[in-house]
């Protein structure tokens, strides 16, 4: 005796129809049912619109990220044989800060002294400062301190959301280029120094949130790109130190993202002073034979000022970008590089400021 199939209604029948209609044309194509939200069914009579009861959207798992292979195209990663020691120094450090990546120096060309600050300036001198890490090395081991402001800003605007910044690229193209930027640098220091140590400063007024997200995401590909021999640190205090034979490097930007009403001068002043000295005293950092550099950016200006404490030394670094359009409204034109270091011993360093043809 057959079986009756169970009764429908037509609009039941339909909508049966429909599924079968869907799942027929998967299998047509080899797609998973699941993976189709919505769709156009049509042929020579009739065209139909649907949305997919089945599709399912596979829960999201950071872990399962292959950062290789998503940078595969920036960093070419090669297992290396170990340097032959040097026999020059003890280590060398790089300094540079403020890059600005996303600033419009000459927005429609109304700049006093105009200038240009996209991703090919931005990569030719990066290209100059790689180079010339390269030629004037003297170590195995170099130190890397990014003190601040690498991103000019999100959405056009500083932390605070003060000010309007003139921008020629949008937030996803800035942090496009700021993270091949820093994949760059690790890729070819790593190839030609047997230890690269990264520094990066997160709390500044221009980059914030945004480039603490983007020295995170950096932190995690090196991670998975390179060996031990990498190291990534991310700072997200204003005072922040590191040790490094008998050195000890305070660093900071030398303006935040909320707290300071005003930034460290290029001059010291007595507040200033007080206020390192009171990292220094809280930190424990005084220790006989050891030399205190309070490393800072922001002023976009060389001072370097070894007399004004006796507990440590008070540096500040030139900007590694131009000039920008309120600068040069404001101020006289002023030069921008970057500060390479040969350190022999403790207190005996070379001190190498590089300068970018203007």
């Amino acid at each position: 005796m057959n079986k009756r199939r169970p009764r429908v209604t037509n609009d039941e029948y339909e909508i049966l129809k429909k599924y079968r209609a869907i799942k027929d044309e998967c299998d047509k194509h080899n797609i998973d049912p699941q993976t189709v939200k919505h769709g156009w069914l049509k042929s020579k009579d009739s065209s139909l619109h649907f949305h997919n009861p089945n599709f399912n959207i596979p829960e999201f798992d950071p872990e399962k990220i292959d950062f290789s292979k998503i940078v595969s195209s920036v960093v070419q990663y090669q297992p290396k044989p170990k340097i032959a020691n040097s026999n020059y120094g003890i280590f060398d450090r790089l300094v540079y800060t403020d890059t600005h990546i996303g600033m419009d120096v000459n927005p429609h060309n109304k700049s006093q002294y105009g200038g240009k600050w996209d991703e090919d300036e931005i990569f030719k001198q990066l290209d100059a400062m790689l180079a010339y890490v390269k030629q004037e090395k003297m170590s195995d081991v170099i130190i890397v301190d990014d003190l601040g402001d690498l991103l000019d800003g999100w959405d056009s605007k500083t932390v605070r959301k003060k000010h309007d910044l003139p921008q020629n690229m949008n937030n996803e193209e800035a942090f496009d280029v700021a993270l091949r930027f820093k994949l760059k640098q690790a890729s070819f220091l790593y190839n030609i120094y047997n230890k690269v140590i990264f520094n990066n400063i997160s709390e500044d007024n221009h980059s914030g949130a945004f480039g603490a997200i983007l020295n995170n995401a950096f932190k995690v590909i090196c991670n998975q790109m390179f060996d031990d021999s990498v190291i990534v640190n991310n700072y997200n205090k204003f005072f922040n130190h590191y040790k490094y034979m008998n050195n000890t490097f305070i660093i900071t930007h030398g303006k935040d993202s909320t707290g300071l009403k005003a930034g460290l001068k290029p001059n010291l002043s007595v507040k200033g002073k007080e206020q390192i000295e009171n990292y220094i005293d809280n930190n424990y950092l005084l220790e006989r034979g050891t030399r205190i550099e309070l490393s800072k950016g922001d002023t976009h200006v060389e001072v370097y000022d070894k007399n004004s404490s006796s507990k440590f030394d008070y540096f500040n670094y030139p900007a590694f970008s131009p000039p920008s359009y309120w600068v040069q409204a404001n101020y006289t034109p002023r030069d921008y590089g970057f500060v390479f270091y040969n350190f022999k011993d403790t207190n005996h360093y070379y001190k190498k400021p590089f300068y970018f043809n203007q």
